[in-house]
């Protein structure tokens, strides 16, 4: 009513009465779920979270450090490796290969968030020359590079 005042008085009455209506023929809320189906050896799914407001301190000293994560949905294996300093491709490279070590071997795909360890660069072709390694080095393992849809960033 506040933003919209031409509307009478009565409306939010009415409202009222056809949604009790709506919910007395089809029931109250549901929740919507889409199943996700997991294949064994499809994909495994990695990305870095950085771990600072942790507070880990060495000697007085805030520690900077991220961890790389590595899943694989259907089995629920999971490795973690600590990263000191940042999200580098290096970090990226180390992080990934000891996890597929650590498993066993290499998913089908690999999917990860929008990739700032290979595009966070200064110039256009540093870029593309990290988007090039990170592409070799999934398909040195036979890995299908996927990426998530680009959204908010989630810390931890």
């Amino acid at each position: 009513m506040r933003r919209h005042p031409e509307l009478s008085p009565g409306i939010r009455r009415t409202l009222e009465r056809r949604i009790r209506s709506w919910r007395a023929r089809y029931g109250a809320e549901q929740d919507v779920i889409f199943r996700q189906v997991h294949e064994p050896g499809r994909m495994g799914l990695s990305d870095f979270t950085d771990l600072s407001a942790l507070g880990v301190t060495i000697d007085g000293q805030p520690l900077a450090h991220m961890l790389f994560h590595f899943r694989l949905p259907w089995s629920g294996f999971e490795h973690a490796h600590v990263i000191l300093g940042g999200e580098s491709h290096v970090a990226l490279a180390e992080g990934l290969q000891n996890a597929l070590w650590s498993a066993g071997g290499a998913p089908h795909q690999h999917r990860t968030d929008s990739l700032s360890a290979a595009f966070r660069n200064l110039d256009a072709a540093t870029e593309a020359d990290l988007t090039k390694r990170y592409e070799a080095l999934c398909a040195h393992y036979r890995m299908v590079p996927t990426r998530n849809n680009r959204g908010p960033r989630h810390r931890a």
